[in-house]
């Protein structure tokens, strides 16, 4: 009579829900399992922004927040309107409870989302006006500067500060530009200057990031096909490497502990049904290596945020983010990690984005449009609510000896090992050869360290038997669980 324990959780959402690995999950949400691998840690609700005068912030669609430029704590992007995507900054102190500040706004430039960057102080965005693409500094609370334009593309991606020379790039369509906070980008002086010709007219660039002294330059087809270019910056000698990332449909590159990470999806088809799957591959010299392939359905409209740890990404009609990060093995792992409003789909995701341990999200869900924040542990958190969910559905048979997996077995024991809380609930449920999820333990949160076995499901009914256990946790008021054990006896053994 075997017993079994699950009690790492960092390897990421699996491929195959029948995997051998022992740490992965067919779906996590709302919990971290990367701080801790041996716990996994709810995170706190997220929290809704303010202003302190005029319209309601929700007016202003923000999508992009950073932090300590042009002398304020916090700047944000938004538009002028619900009705116009005029551009508008806003702005409020390194206290995330005060409320936002309207700041400048401009009759001219469209705002493009998701392109706010801190460079030498200073915030900046691009814009567009009818065709070009327009650099813009927020000079000081009341002025808007241009600094210089793209003729005939606007802005695809997030300006990047490149940590090799401290210059700001930027790009449009089939175009790269850099600025130095000195010359206009389309000046002939100085090291602010264009460039046109890199890449082909037929490619838009969606992403741009270091990589060593180059500069990683992604770029998608008008076919669909994605392409990794990286370039030393010298104008004088083009491209260095045009690196094969496979077919698909390229959403970003991003250098992650000195690796680029990309993510990709299906590609687009006419007529052809094909498996949506979501690809996130890797490249540290050499080949592109796939490390994980789901199968899963986002929108096109993919957002990214990253820190020094990891990369994290959402599509609209959405739960949760998806993180990429290295577990405390060394692993690249990919799994469902925060809610992005406490647990109900995003409709319209206008931005997110990570200012040390803040993250925000920019949203509109029916008519409800706003701008969330929240940190990863309650000691920091503007939220002390854990009211969400929190669930993570376990692998088929986790931890399991091979040599058990496909013979018949009669479900004996369960026990959950977990630290309480003062509100909320902590729940296991099972599943056996693919039955609905039923309740095997309903436990009112005490604070203190519990372990509570089960016998039988939480009605008195004896468990199930069957080749197949599937376990469900399901946390709300900050529990946090430590391991879950199964016992089970084999069942007509013929070998």
């Amino acid at each position: 009579m075997p017993t079994i324990f699950q009690n790492k959780f960092d390897g990421g959402q699996a491929e195959d829900i029948r995997t051998f690995a022992t740490d992965q999950n067919t779906k996590s949400l709302n919990f971290d399992v990367f701080t801790n691998p041996h716990l996994l840690q709810p995170y706190p609700d997220m929290a809704v922004q303010a202003i302190n005068s005029g319209n309601a912030l929700e007016t202003y669609v923000v999508s992009d927040v950073i932090q300590n430029a042009t002398g304020y704590g916090l700047v944000a992007l938004g538009q002028i309107s619900a009705a116009s995507s005029l551009i508008k900054f806003l702005s409020k102190d390194a206290n995330t409870t005060s409320g936002w500040v309207q700041r400048a706004e401009s009759g001219t430039y469209l705002r493009t989302k998701n392109t706010l960057v801190n460079y030498k102080g200073l915030a900046y965005a691009m814009g567009s006006s009818g065709v070009n693409g327009h650099l813009l500094e927020l000079t000081d609370g009341s002025t808007i500067t241009e600094q210089g334009n793209f003729t005939g593309v606007t802005a695809t991606c997030k300006p990047l500060v490149h940590a090799e020379d401290d210059l700001l790039y930027i790009a449009a369509g089939y175009q790269i530009g850099r600025y130095d906070g000195v010359n206009d980008i389309d000046s002939a002086t100085g090291d602010s200057y264009i460039f046109t010709e890199l890449i082909g007219t037929d490619h838009t660039i969606v992403s741009i990031t270091n990589y060593g002294n180059y500069l990683a330059i992604g770029t998608r087809t008008t076919s669909g096909k994605g392409n990794l270019y990286l370039w030393n910056k010298e104008s004088t000698v083009g491209i260095q490497s045009n690196i094969d990332i496979g077919d698909g449909y390229l959403h970003g590159i991003y250098n992650i502990q000195d690796t680029l990470i990309i993510v990709m999806t299906t590609a687009l088809s006419t007529g052809i049904v094909i498996q949506p799957k979501l690809y996130v591959k890797v490249y540290d010299g050499g080949i592109v290596r796939t490390i994980k392939e789901l199968d899963i359905s986002l929108t096109l409209a993919f957002q990214f945020a990253n820190d020094a740890d990891g990369l994290y990404f959402a599509s609209a009609s959405t739960d949760a983010l998806w993180a990429v990060t290295k577990n405390k093995t060394g692993q690249w792992s990919v799994t469902q990690d925060k809610f992005l409003y406490n647990g109900t789909n995003i409709g319209v995701l206008s931005g997110i984005s990570l200012t040390e341990d803040i993250l925000w999200v920019g949203f509109t869900v029916g008519a409800t449009v706003g701008l969330l924040y929240s940190t990863k542990f309650s000691t920091n958190s503007p939220s002390s609510d854990y009211t969400a969910t929190c669930s993570y559905k376990t692998t088929i048979n986790p931890s399991m000896p091979i040599a058990d997996r496909y013979d018949d077995k009669q479900l004996e024991a369960v026990q959950i090992a977990y630290t309480g809380a003062s509100t909320g609930s902590t729940v296991l449920k099972y599943s056996v050869d693919g039955s609905a999820m039923t309740t095997i333990i309903s436990d009112t949160n005490v604070t203190g360290e519990h372990m509570t076995p089960a016998y039988a499901e939480n009605d008195g009914t004896q468990f199930l038997s069957g080749k197949e256990f599937q376990f469900q946790i399901e946390s709300t008021g900050d529990s946090k669980i430590k391991e879950i054990r199964y016992r089970y006896k084999k069942l007509n053994e013929s070998i």
